[in-house]
């Protein structure tokens, strides 16, 4: 509510004598215009705002002897008069006038150019400075030292320490007919029941008292610690009539203060501790409601170090208090104790004396309208000195640089505020405070967004750019505060500002200060002021302002007419009242809301109207039209009306109307929720009797019946427009704050079908505790806004400050304010849970599933039901932990949401979590087999915590496994990584937690892994060093080896018999789990994936691989399978046969063209897609096909070179391709469809990059037939060219490559003539190539086969078996070789 921001400012009080005095009382008029400041001998009168001197009035010396020094002040209600008690038991009395020298003000302005003028303005704030003087009326002596003084409407009550109340008049005389004494007062718990006695002790005397008009009495404390509530059943509290209830439990009472709106006595204890309570309205007995506390998470002990609590102060509005501690320190609460400030805060942890860290505060008050707080605290100069070696800082505080004269009747004083005071040279300080403006002005609209206003600007939470669809997301995401200046013009007359409200967009703000309006729009950066000054002055916004559609609605007063009024200033149109729509109300409007198209107010005479709100169609200008519908008379269930802190119209009931035949909507108006000091009443509408007919009666409303009470100790009320019929259990709920009670929400309960529920309830409250001070409910983002204020402190500049440096700086420091956010929704769902209502919680989570922090939410819910449960000393009966397990299996976040609550939780609670979700392993297994590889990754850490080294790294080799299958590149490397770094010596070690037993009964099916002994499974390598490269590791010599060491040792497994011990070994390697995965890809013609398995697996050098399996796993055994797979993995589309490209080749050859058949193109614009690429086409479905790809235009050679990098958007046209066309068509136009169809035949840029870095790689590796796919998919002629050469160059050493080129062409050549046309044109102009490759082919086969004609005349066994393999590897019917050797020393040799 209350937040102070910005650094304090400092103020010395002028001084003749050289004598240091402090202010030891502050005290201001009715309206905080005015603030006097007591010291021992001087009355001290300044002006709120500037803050500047306006009066002062110094006693003699003789005076001070003589009366005793100045000990307490007070106003009188019309601030004419001070009354001042002296600690010698005399009241002066002093009289405050306007002085005759100066009528107009004390600062006039004259003489000044435009720009000084509006700076002049700015400073004085339009209207001056009144000028006062101070002169002394009379006196009289009590004859008793006073113990306290109190205001009783116009007249001064004075207890005394002798016992006595007297009553005093303001000319000076006692009263005393109605004077009395401790000792004629009856005491007891009630005012009903219990029976009056008399104190039994007459030493006890008042120290402390205050009158509450709204209480109806006196609300005081005794010296003996003790503090009741004075009362009388009649006004004129005359001695026979008193009567006292006692405070129960209350023995340490030190203060007290009321408070009138809420009905609320507080008491300042000696525990440092504040009680507050309220009065029951059935038997008048003072009940505790809550206390002002700072929780050890704040402040550890913070009552033992701040000492008892001597000061306490009601903001204005009474929304807030302060409380400062005798030893040091202040802290505000709410009304209802929500701690929202504490300077303990700020010096917790700081070294030294708690004096040099506290502020020790002597007297407060707060300034006009909440925005400053005038303390008088203890000056560091007289504490003892605290040494300070550091660099020099300095500290200003910004001030007026007033030095005008002051002219008095008593004295002539000098006005100064002193920019930079030194350490200890200040009287008085001031805090800056931010409100928000749902403390004065608690309209709808304001509840839905977050703003705070300040003495002269506003602080918005807006996210930018913000649009319908995502204003909800944008106010939980931005932290930002947009800070709008208030202008000048209109604050220089009308300050403070009192009402602030946002319309329901969050896109223009209004304002409205001592009088007139203003409004702000934040898309346009301008403000909207009146035109007409004297339209402004005219009225005073006194009930609020509310916004409706683009229209300010506001409750004011007319000054010219003296009537109340309700007015709508249209934003579309200047602010004119010839552009207002005025109605009259005979009351004072002390309240107004809207809600949808309906308008209610509260009135001063207790009556609540009801208006409805319709656009005029008669008017050129739009306007309003307001009608009048009903009047709800409240007069028998409100105290007083200034106890109405909210009142609004909604679409609510209690219960559900099944027997009516009204049908239920939310933006028609069901019921009245009206706070009453704190206790939510709702007035439903009486359905019961016969309702009047629409037709004859239109604007006849049903009657509401008598008031049920929702809750108790509410601060403010947040009532969501969802109209949703899929989330009607946001629709109908109501959310409530309680102070340090946390909030409360009151949800509807939908029955279920299959259950009667007509003895069921159909509402519950439920309540949940909050970490911050709520400000605005977002209900369908589950998250609570708010705000917050934090100290900015910087370690050297607080402890190790220069001299001169103000000691003030080094107490309080600079406050920032920062906007808090939390999520609610776990806190509802384990409410409901607890108290068995699981079905309504899973209605109510379906309903936030599509929030992307949704799981977060199940996390929430489940790690702090976890903590409460395990570290609970005492044995749970019935846990809430097992419902929560079931109740988070609804969602498919369920595994995820226990693997993070495990992480982030103690290893020593995992007992007791697994014991109720289950095993980690079926878990692991849960996400292996649902495809959750993140999840099962953060399972794989809990296992290795949980279990021994060779159950996670089995599980780790699974994970893999599936990461690999699945394309996770990122999850492979990082288990990898994770494999290589298990330590094998701790094979034998137990794992950290010791076996999990099942506490709530066995919760998993799926039977554990059977992990044999240690001694049965025994690794029998070492590990490898993470930095060996895996490119030359040869997995069958490794595996050979270990099958001759142990060959006969096994390991079972889940689901397998028992294997060898070679193959465990073989499946536990990584190097040997990575080999094998990158011989699937290559046997499946996936090169795409065994790139990226090569460019993550950093320590894979996918060039090595290659290389050794050229002859086996890298062979290409069907070629035209590996092309169509190429084009499907990098989405390459299969080329079309251009029209030029056709016919050149017809030229070319001398051949005549194909007669084919006519088709139409398409018009659609179709992308291939896989299953287009990977099954067979005929020639005219290739041909035929529509396609679209981005590319532009660059040369395209005839033999289909590549196209540019940048892209443009090529659209197939959708004319008749004729293949037997007109070849003296014109050139444009060939050349236009030539470049329309070979942009259609180029794939993505990504993809094309790809491919000839897999060119590159495949070259080294020299695997040259899948370097001849490669080439041809790009139609590259010089990388063709190059893989001939590369190939043909090595014939003699190698001649498999030129034989397996030679076959491959030849097969592709078949495929492309009888499916693929497209890829003719390419091949026919790399003839040249071709041919030559065929040639040495040819050659190579004659030589090869004669080399084995001389191996199978030869005698030798050797020569034989080399013989065998060669000629095993030609085939019978001559063709050319398309099987090669087994090895490479086989062709060599």
């Amino acid at each position: 509510m209350y937040f102070p921001f910005g650094l304090p400012q400092e103020f010395r009080l002028p001084k003749e004598s050289n004598t240091p005095q402090e202010p030891i009382g502050i005290c201001s008029n009715r309206d905080r215009s005015l603030i006097l400041l007591l010291t021992d001998d001087t009355l001290h009168v300044w002006f709120c705002k500037p803050c500047v001197q306006i009066a002062a009035l110094q006693r003699s010396r003789h005076s001070v002897e003589e009366r005793g020094k100045n000990w307490k002040a007070v106003w009188k209600s019309d601030a004419t008069t001070i009354m001042v008690a002296t600690d010698k038991g005399r009241l002066l009395f002093f009289k405050v006038d306007i002085d005759d020298n100066h009528q107009d003000s004390l600062y006039l302005k004259k003489g000044y150019s435009r720009k000084q003028q509006k700076a002049f303005d700015a400073l004085f704030l339009g209207e001056g400075i009144p000028a006062l003087f101070i002169t002394e009326l009379h006196s009289f002596n009590i004859h008793a030292k006073i113990s306290s003084i109190a205001v009783l409407r116009d007249e001064l009550v004075i207890t005394t320490v002798q016992g006595g109340l007297q009553r005093a008049k303001w000319n000076g005389t006692l009263n005393e007919t109605y004077s009395a004494t401790l000792s004629e007062v009856q005491f007891s718990y009630d005012l009903q029941q219990s029976k009056g006695r008399h104190l039994k002790s007459s030493s006890e005397y008042i120290t402390d008292v205050e009158f509450s008009p709204l209480l109806g009495g006196f609300v005081t404390v005794l010296s003996g610690g003790r503090g009741f509530f004075l009362t009388a059943p009649n006004a004129k509290f005359d001695r026979e009539n008193l009567h006292g209830v006692w405070a129960p439990e209350l023995r340490d009472a030190v203060c007290v203060h009321a408070n009138h709106k809420y009905r609320l006595i507080v008491f300042g204890c000696a525990s440092g501790k504040g009680m507050v309570y309220h009065i029951d309205p059935a038997t008048g007995a003072l009940l505790l409601s809550h206390q002002l506390c700072v929780s050890t998470k704040e402040y550890p002990d913070a009552g033992l170090v701040g000492g008892p609590i001597t000061r306490l102060a009601w903001t204005p509005d009474e929304c807030a208090i302060i409380a400062a501690w005798s030893k040091g320190g202040i802290a505000v609460w709410s009304a209802f104790g929500a701690l929202l400030f504490s300077s303990l805060k700020a010096s917790y942890g700081i070294p030294g004396p708690p004096l040099h860290n506290n502020l020790i505060v002597k007297a407060m008050e707060w300034g006009a309208e909440g925005y400053q707080l005038w303390l008088s605290a203890e000056n560091p100069e007289r504490l003892p000195s605290v040494h300070h070696t550091s660099n020099e800082h300095s500290s200003s505080s910004s001030c007026s640089d007033l030095t005008d004269p002051v002219s008095a009747a008593s004295t002539t004083l000098s006005a100064s505020v002193e920019s930079s005071p030194k350490r200890g040279s200040y009287d008085f300080i001031q805090l800056h405070f931010l409100k928000s403006p749902l403390t004065v002005n608690p309209c709808l609209s304001n509840h839905k967004h977050l703003f705070l206003q300040a003495e002269d600007k506003l602080y918005i939470n807006l996210g930018s750019d913000k649009t319908e669809e995502d204003a909800s997301n944008v106010l939980i995401a931005n932290k930002q505060w947009r800070v709008v200046p208030i202008r000048y013009t209109y604050l220089g007359s009308n300050w403070p500002i009192r009402f602030a409200a946002m319309d329901d967009a969050g896109l223009s703000v209004a304002i409205a200060g001592r009088t007139g309006l203003a409004h702000y729009s934040l898309l346009r950066r301008k403000w909207f002021l009146f035109g007409n000054e004297a339209q402004e002055k005219g009225i005073v916004v006194c009930g609020g302002l509310v916004w409706w559609k683009d229209f300010i609605s506001v409750g004011c007063f007319n000054l010219e007419a003296s009537k109340d009024e309700i007015r709508f200033y249209s934003t579309a149109n200047k602010l004119d009242n010839a552009y207002c729509t005025i109605t009259k109300i005979p009351y004072a409007v002390l309240l107004i809301n809207i809600f949808s198209n309906y308008l209610i107010c509260l009135c001063a005479d207790r009556h609540i109207m009801l208006f409805s709100i319709q656009l005029s169609n008669q008017q050129k200008v739009a306007q309003v039209e307001l009608r009048r519908i009903q009047d709800v008379n409240v007069n028998g269930f409100i105290p007083h009306p200034m106890c109405v802190t909210f009142v609004t119209l909604c679409s609510l009931s209690s219960e559900t109307y099944q027997q009516s035949t009204h049908s239920f909507s939310c933006d028609i108006p069901e019921s009245i929720l009206m706070n009453v000091a704190g206790h939510l009443l709702m007035f439903q509408r009486d359905w019961s009797g016969p309702q009047p007919k629409q037709a004859s009666n239109r604007y006849r409303a049903v009657p509401f019946c008598n008031p049920m009470k929702v809750a108790s100790s509410v601060e403010n009320v947040w009532v969501p427009c969802v109209d949703e019929e899929e989330k009607k259990e946001l629709s109908h709920s109501l959310w409530l704050s309680s102070g340090s009670m946390g909030m409360k929400v009151w949800l509807t309960l939908s029955s279920q079908a299959t259950v009667a529920t007509h003895f069921m309830s159909k509402r519950i409250m439920l309540p949940f505790d909050v970490a911050i001070c709520p400000l605005a409910v977002l209900t369908e983002d589950a998250v609570i806004l708010g705000a917050a204020s934090d100290h900015a402190t910087d370690f050297f500049s607080t402890f190790l400050s220069s001299s001169s440096q103000s000691g003030l700086t080094q107490i309080l420091d600079f406050s920032v304010l920062e906007r808090t956010s939390e999520i609610y929704l776990h806190q509802v769902l384990r409410q409901l849970l607890r108290r068995n209502l699981g079905y309504h919680a899973l209605q109510l989570a379906r309903c936030f599933t599509t929030l992307p922090y949704f799981s977060h939410v199940l996390e929430l819910l489940l790690h702090e039901v976890l903590e409460e449960e395990a570290t609970s000393k005492e044995p749970i009966p019935d846990p809430l932990l097992p419902r929560v397990v079931l109740f988070s299996k609804e969602f498919p976040q369920y595994r995820k949401t226990v693997a993070h609550c495990a992480r982030k939780t103690e290893i020593a609670l995992w007992e007791h979590l697994f014991s109720a979700v289950g095993s980690p392993k079926a878990l692991f297994e849960e996400c292996l087999v649902n495809g959750d590889l993140d999840t099962a990754s953060s399972y794989l850490i809990i296992l290795q915590n949980l279990e021994k080294f060779y159950v996670s790294r089995q599980h780790a080799t699974l994970l893999l496994e599936s990461a690999l299958e699945s394309r996770s590149w990122p999850l492979a490397r990082d288990v990898v990584r994770f494999l290589k770094r298990i330590d094998p010596h701790e094979a034998d070690m137990e794992p950290v937690m010791r076996p999990l037993h099942s506490r709530y009964g066995q919760r998993y099916t799926t039977p554990p892994l059977e992990i044999p002994e240690p001694d049965g499974f025994v690794l029998a390598k070492p590990p490898l060093v993470r930095n060996t490269s895996l490119t030359y590791y040869d997995p069958e010599n490794r595996l050979n080896e270990t099958a001759k060491a142990d060959g006969s040792r096994t390991v079972s497994r889940k689901h397998s018999g028992a294997v060898s011990k070679q193959e465990e070994i073989e499946k536990h390697d990584v190097a040997v789990l990575l080999y094998r995965h990158a011989k699937k890809l290559l046997s499946t013609y996936r090169i795409r994936d065994l790139g990226l398995f090569g460019a993550n697996l950093e320590e894979y050098e996918l060039v090595g691989l290659l290389r050794k399996e050229r002859l086996r796993g890298a062979k290409i055994e069907d070629t035209v399978q590996a092309l169509k797979q190429l084009h499907m993995d990098f989405t390459w589309p299969l080329p079309i046969l251009t029209h030029s490209a056709f016919y050149k080749s017809l030229r070319k050859y001398n051949t005549q063209p194909p007669k084919l058949p006519l088709a139409p193109l398409s018009t659609h614009e179709e992308h291939i897609t896989d299953g287009d690429l990977g099954s067979c086409q005929s020639t005219k479905e290739i041909v035929l096909s529509p396609v679209k790809f981005n590319f532009a235009p660059s040369d395209l050679s005839e033999a289909g070179t590549e196209a540019s990098d940048s892209a443009i958007n090529i659209e197939t046209p959708s004319h008749l391709i004729n293949l037997t066309g007109d070849l003296s068509r014109s050139t444009s136009e060939s050349q236009l469809h030539d470049l329309s169809m070979e942009l259609a035949n180029r794939g993505p840029k990504q993809s094309e990059l790809e491919i000839r870095y897999l060119f590159e790689v495949m070259s080294e590796a020299e695997c040259y037939d899948w370097c001849l796919i490669l080439a041809l998919v790009l139609r590259d002629a010089p990388l063709l060219s190059r893989v001939v050469y590369l190939a043909t160059s090595k014939a003699e050493r190698e001649p498999h490559h030129v034989i397996k080129l030679s076959s491959d062409i030849t097969k592709l050549s078949d495929w492309v003539s009888e499916e693929c046309l497209g890829y003719k044109p390419f091949l026919t102009s790399m003839s040249e190539d071709i041919n030559n490759l065929r040639l040495h082919s040819k050659r190579l086969t004659t030589d090869m086969t004669s080399a084995h004609n001389q191996h199978n005349n030869a005698t030798s066994t050797d020569s034989a078996e080399s013989d065998a393999d060669v000629t095993s590897s030609v085939p019978n019917n001559g063709s050319p070789m398309t099987s090669l050797p087994p090895s490479e020393s086989c062709i060599i040799s």
